[in-house]
């Protein structure tokens, strides 16, 4: 019994000594393997031009001896293009780097921005500092009618210039202006 108390009360002291960083809330909170694994984990922060970023996992986990790493699951994110335009992002899972204001992005990656482009990845690495996401893994583009493939993808300056590298492919689906002229008569 005297173990018990003492594993429960060390436990809550590390628990209550361990700090969330600012900006982040969680549904519930435990200590697993020497790692702090939280629930319904939601960060909010702003970038360098003072947008608002959020992003929001199923799960993360967080070693104790290296707290600015935090391993998420079932991420959800919103992420500023602009004043305006923001990108909802989806993975299964990713690494948030608080420290450099990092998030690796890893398998079923979805990106969409309120302008219709869909781009979807294995893998990527966004730097909210700077507004770039990097992809050196297979990646497909979609917008409109128009869809490439790549590679390797670097998207910078917040959207405004996406460059594409290694076995781009483009496919341009045309466009269906032509009047119809079935049934149609002439008058000749």
């Amino acid at each position: 019994m005297a173990v018990l108390l003492v594993v429960t009360v060390s436990a809550a002291a590390i628990l209550f000594s361990v700090s969330l960083p600012e900006g982040v809330s969680v549904e519930r909170i435990g200590i697993a393997g020497g790692k702090l694994v939280m629930d319904k984990p939601d960060l909010n922060g702003f970038d360098k031009n003072n947008r608002p970023f959020e992003v929001r996992a199923a799960t993360a986990t967080q070693d104790l001896k290296n707290p600015a790493i935090i391993q998420l699951k079932e991420i959800d994110a919103r992420l500023p293009l602009s004043e305006s335009t923001f990108a909802d992002v989806d993975a299964l899972t990713g690494i948030y780097d608080r420290d450099n204001e990092r998030l690796q992005l890893n398998k079923d990656i979805r990106v969409k921005n309120s302008d219709g482009l869909e781009i979807l990845l294995e893998k990527a690495d966004i730097d909210m500092k700077s507004g770039t996401l990097v992809s050196d893994r297979p990646v497909s583009v979609k917008s409109g009618r128009t869809q490439v493939r790549s590679d390797r993808l670097e998207v910078q300056d917040n959207g405004k210039l996406i460059i594409f590298e290694h076995r781009v492919r483009m496919v341009i689906e045309p466009a269906n202006d032509k009047p119809d002229t079935k049934g149609s008569t002439s008058d000749g």
